[in-house]
């Protein structure tokens, strides 16, 4: 899944699709979920990485590869991985992948991996991060953050 951002056009390629998802009770099991973003002299106040929220969350027996660049980009949301459960998060077996490169960029939310709820529960899984900054600024978790 790619989504390329350049100055103020956006450019949908075929394999394009941010991923996120509300409702009370969201499951993502048994599934693949990739995406890779990249934003040059651009500016984005939404997700731009894999977000799963809802009142109760499950991750199970997934992986959810995320890969978000930014050049000269400002973003107000998510740019990494962020699963959230209002009330509930739970992640088991899954690997949760994320790689976030900012050069000169402003982001104001989570560019690493959030897990956050009420209740966390993380069983069997792998959550990987890699956050690369060069000259920008990060507001917000830019490396792995569980719970409120």
């Amino acid at each position: 899944m790619k989504k390329v951002i350049v100055g103020a056009l956006g450019i949908s390629l075929a394999f394009s699709a941010l991923f996120a998802v509300s409702d009370s009770k969201v499951e993502v099991k048994k599934s693949l979920i990739l995406n890779q973003t990249t934003m040059v002299g651009s500016k984005n106040s939404g997700n731009a990485g894999i977000e799963v929220k809802g009142k109760k969350v499950k991750v199970e027996k997934a992986l959810l590869l995320n890969k978000t660049t930014m050049v000269g980009s400002k973003n107000s949301g998510n740019a990494g991985i962020k699963i959230e459960g209002k009330d509930k998060a739970e992640i088991k077996k899954a690997l949760l992948l994320n790689q976030t490169t900012m050069v000169g960029s402003k982001n104001s939310g989570n560019a690493g991996i959030e897990v956050k709820g009420k209740k966390v529960k993380i069983e069997k899984a792998l959550l990987l991060n890699k956050t690369t900054m060069v000259g920008s600024k990060n507001s917000g978790n830019a490396g792995v953050k569980l719970g409120d």
